[in-house]
């Protein structure tokens, strides 16, 4: 993909966002100030459709319900990109979940690749959940599988 941009995610970011991957979330606050985030769980529906999922007391359902315009900056293959679109809250509560998470979905209207020149990504960031390993495997299973079939 060049600098310049595409309308939707390239096949192998689509790839990528099949499993839950780290994504830093920014939305706008009132006046437009930008809110930044980092959010995991999320999956690319399609290659112009982006789902993810968010405590619906989270700032973030707020923002959006406020301004939809978002951007979604994620790690892949040595460099980074910014996804812009506008979010729509799917569900105020996700049936099934243990937990009261929103269901939002994003419609890309850019992706841009934004790695400075001359410079690549050496290490992927990665997370590792602080609390119980089967549970929360459980609980981002669940989550997933709604962010899949909602």
């Amino acid at each position: 993909m060049s600098k310049g941009g595409c309308e939707q995610l390239p096949e192998s970011l689509y790839q990528y966002m099949q499993e839950q991957q780290l994504v830093l979330l920014t939305t706008l606050m009132d006046q437009g100030k930008p809110f930044v985030n980092a959010i995991s769980w999320t999956y690319a529906k399609t290659p112009t459709t982006i789902r993810f999922a968010v405590d619906q007391r989270s700032q973030i359902v707020t923002n959006i319900k406020q301004n939809p315009d978002i951007a979604m900056t994620i790690f892949h293959q040595e460099t980074i990109y910014t996804i812009s679109g506008q979010a729509n809250i799917l569900k105020d509560e996700i049936e099934g979940i243990p937990f009261k998470l929103a269901l939002i979905e994003v419609l890309v209207q850019s992706v841009h690749e934004v790695m400075y020149y001359g410079s690549k990504i050496s290490v992927q960031p990665q997370t590792e959940k602080t609390y119980n390993p089967e549970a929360a495997k459980k609980l981002d299973l669940q989550v997933l599988d709604a962010l899949k079939n909602a």
